[in-house]
């Protein structure tokens, strides 16, 4: 037909496969995991409807440390007991595989995905592995560590940077990743923090520091690692309980952290959002994910699509 403006017969191609997942996912909700420490558990709760359930249930003192989702909505899960490694299940909770070996000592951390695929572990040892990298493949391929920043607990992942805290003393380190070999440095000295046990870059670029003893966030400036203040006491929420995680999703700008049963949500003036409970998680919450819509993901890719038809004509 005249006037007809034709598209290449990849990009239609392409169209077609993102419709038909674009069905897909648009029927998902933004969801968060949270990792029953004593219940040996991951809780996945609904955001949306508030609704939840247990997804993958391990053995006895198995004990979940740390909790990931990678972009194919695999469940990756690390040990502190038994096996002592980071194990791979499904979305819906089977098991696949043991994705790392043990690491032995006391098991893993959290753990987090580095944008290049691989992932990330906070080693809970006193000796060099104190933070260790594991490509898609599940191999090891590089471990570091500052002395004085071991036995990790808490871990993030912001671009090439990873933060550790110290569980013991408090401190917190930046590691770089785009250096070979990576560089590390001490940025906080632990003082304001007591048993540090999640760890997070909010919404203003600054860390966000869970500290367990305290049950205080403690904010501290990214540019010159200059303690800033309390950002939540959860005391002020009637929470008698420890404080587990913080977790900011930088998708709706929430802050998520975790004590006794409970999943906490938060707006950046912490401002109290939803509260989620399941009481399948026995006797303290531990790491948080949050998972985003996937439709979020379908809409990226229509807008990249959108460039790829103009470069077409």
């Amino acid at each position: 037909m005249k006037g007809e403006n034709k598209m290449p017969k990849r990009t239609i191609i392409v169209i077609s496969i993102l419709i038909l997942a674009g069905n897909t996912l648009l029927k998902a909700s933004p969801y968060a995991l949270v990792a029953g420490y004593h219940s040996d558990n991951i809780v996945r709760f609904d955001l949306a409807d508030g609704s939840s359930e247990v997804v993958v249930q391990l053995e006895d003192t198995a004990r979940p440390r740390g909790v990931a989702v990678d972009s194919q909505g695999y469940i990756y899960v690390g040990l502190r007991g038994l096996s002592q490694n980071v194990k791979r299940f499904t979305a819906n909770g089977t098991f696949v595989d043991d994705f790392t070996a043990s690491i032995g000592y006391y098991g893993t951390g959290h753990i987090a995905f580095h944008h290049s695929g691989d992932l990330i572990v906070a080693g809970d040892s006193s000796f060099n592995d104190s933070i260790l990298r594991y490509n898609t493949q599940g191999v090891m391929v590089d471990t570091f560590n500052i002395s004085g920043v071991t036995n990790n607990l808490a871990l993030a992942v912001d671009g090439d940077y990873i933060y550790s805290a110290a569980y013991f003393s408090g401190k917190t380190a930046r590691y770089n990743l785009a250096v070979n070999p990576v560089v590390g440095t001490v940025i906080i000295d632990g003082t304001e923090l007591d048993s540090p046990s999640g760890i997070t870059v909010g919404h203003n670029g600054n860390l966000f520091i869970a500290s367990n003893g305290t049950g205080l966030i403690q904010e501290f400036d990214a540019a010159t690692n200059a303690f800033i203040g309390t950002f939540v006491d959860i005391s002020s929420f009637g929470e008698q309980s420890t404080l587990k995680d913080v977790y900011f999703d930088s998708i709706t700008g929430h802050y998520f952290f975790t004590a006794d049963s409970r999943l906490y949500e938060i707006d950046s003036n912490a401002q109290l959002v939803d509260i989620y409970a399941n009481y399948a998680i026995l006797d303290g919450a531990g790491p948080i994910v949050v998972v985003p819509e996937p439709a979020t993901l379908a809409l990226l890719l229509i807008g990249g699509l959108a460039l790829l038809k103009r470069r077409g004509k």
